[in-house]
């Protein structure tokens, strides 16, 4: 059985998931060729990222001890109605995007906020009533397209501000209210073509955005 260790990966990926259900059970009990629970447990979540079908399939292939000891680290393999508070906090501080598996009454602001510390793409998972000023400054600071999952009750100066300074064309997202001089100024001092986004440009803000790309003069 040892010649198969080289191919088990290319092998593993090519079957539909009822066969490498099959392989596993095969494989564990001829050989233990890498199939300790470590890299049996590594495999099969990779596979639940793509197919939650092994989210259920998986609980039959893998120890309680080994379950419970990594459980943080595999939020998707954990029954919901055994992810606790506390198991959440530190799946989400263990990789951001495990937020998708936070079940939607445990997902508060103090989870959301540790989720998009640890990935920025975690924010759209983040539900609008656990939403708060710092979690939006964190993720427009770091993802050009988070400031559309921001409400507008949350789109206040210092996030309106951190979005332009991240990626200037986000200011074409922006209401008049919110596309404040401070705003205005700290977008064409990145971009001045982003000017024709701008609803009602001062002096100043033109004359910045000519200073940074001298094309936005046709816009002036």
């Amino acid at each position: 059985m040892e010649f198969l260790a080289p191919f088990w990966d290319q092998l593993f990926h090519r079957c539909d998931v009822q066969t490498q259900a099959a392989l596993l059970r095969v494989c564990r009990r001829v050989h233990h060729i890498g199939m300790t629970d470590e890299n049996l447990y590594y495999r099969l979540r990779c596979k639940a990222l793509n197919d939650p079908y092994l989210s259920h399939s998986s609980q039959h292939y893998i120890s309680q001890e080994h379950r419970q000891r990594h459980q943080h680290q595999y939020l998707i393999m954990v029954p919901q109605k055994l992810r606790t508070l506390e198991m959440c906090l530190k799946a989400v501080r263990y990789h951001g995007l495990q937020i998708k598996w936070v079940p939607h009454h445990l997902r508060t602001p103090e989870i959301c906020l540790e989720a998009v510390k640890a990935h920025n793409d975690a924010f759209q998972y983040v539900p609008k009533q656990s939403m708060t000023e710092e979690c939006c400054v964190l993720a427009v600071r770091s993802n050009s397209s988070a400031i559309l999952h921001v409400p507008d009750s949350l789109r206040t100066p210092a996030v309106c501000l951190a979005a332009v300074k991240f990626h200037a064309p986000s200011i074409q997202y922006l209401t008049p209210e919110q596309q404040t001089e401070e705003v205005c100024l700290a977008a064409v001092r990145q971009d001045g073509y982003v000017l024709p986004s701008i609803w009602n440009p001062s002096a100043k803000v033109c004359l910045e955005a000519v200073l940074e790309n001298r094309r936005a003069l046709q816009y002036v």
